[in-house]
């Protein structure tokens, strides 16, 4: 079992994001898990154990091949640390690919389309 802890369900993930991930995992089983709300006041200690928190609760599952994990910067890497050795950890990257147009009254819009091209283990 894979463990999606991102704020991109799988069930929005592009087809080739989703059979790399399975590729991760003995039994092929994706699962959502949630990534927490963190407060940008949170202490430090807070966040670490909130870390600790998840930490414990993943090595828990005998079944988990692996965690991917994206978010918070200060939380993602406080779980990969006390993860990493124990249970893998991954994140996708994916290419960008930008596009401009300018309207008729002469106002520009981006648009960011993000392709899956692999996934990387922390």
């Amino acid at each position: 079992m894979i463990i999606n802890l991102t704020n991109h369900p799988v069930s929005r993930w592009e087809e080739s994001q989703s059979e790399a991930a399975k590729k991760l995992s003995l039994d092929g089983q994706l699962v959502d898990h949630p990534f927490p709300q963190i407060d940008p006041r949170m202490s430090e200690e807070a966040l670490w154990d909130l870390a600790t928190n998840y930490a414990d609760d993943f090595q828990d599952k005998n079944d988990l091949d692996g965690v991917v994990v994206q978010g918070e910067f200060g939380f993602t890497f406080l779980l990969v640390y006390f993860l990493r050795g124990v249970i893998p950890c991954y994140y996708a990257c994916s290419e960008r690919v930008v596009t401009e147009s300018t309207d008729s009254e002469g106002k520009t819009q981006k648009t960011s389309v993000f392709s899956f091209v692999q996934f990387r283990e922390y």
